[in-house]
């Protein structure tokens, strides 16, 4: 079941087949993630984009100090103390 196909209603709607939402964690209601990579529309949770932003901040930060949003917030606040 990696491919379907389906068809574009008038009003841009498609509908995504419950085993295929159901695999992909997409739950009725939920908020999604479209993006267009390579001409190719993804689909995908808002929870898991927010995760894989997560993953990826931890990796790009990984050992470096003073780089959290604490840290990021005393910096703003001495910075508006110093105005």
């Amino acid at each position: 079941m990696n491919a379907i196909s389906t068809r574009i209603s008038e009003n841009g709607r498609i509908t995504v087949p419950a085993r295929m939402r159901a695999a992909a964690g997409l739950e009725c209601g939920a908020e999604v993630v479209l993006e267009l990579v390579d001409g190719e529309v993804h689909l995908r949770s808002l929870a898991r984009t927010m995760d894989r932003a997560r993953e990826k901040s931890r990796a790009l930060l990984a050992g470096k100090k003073n780089v959290g949003v604490d840290d990021f917030l005393a910096d703003r606040r001495a910075g508006a103390a110093r105005e």
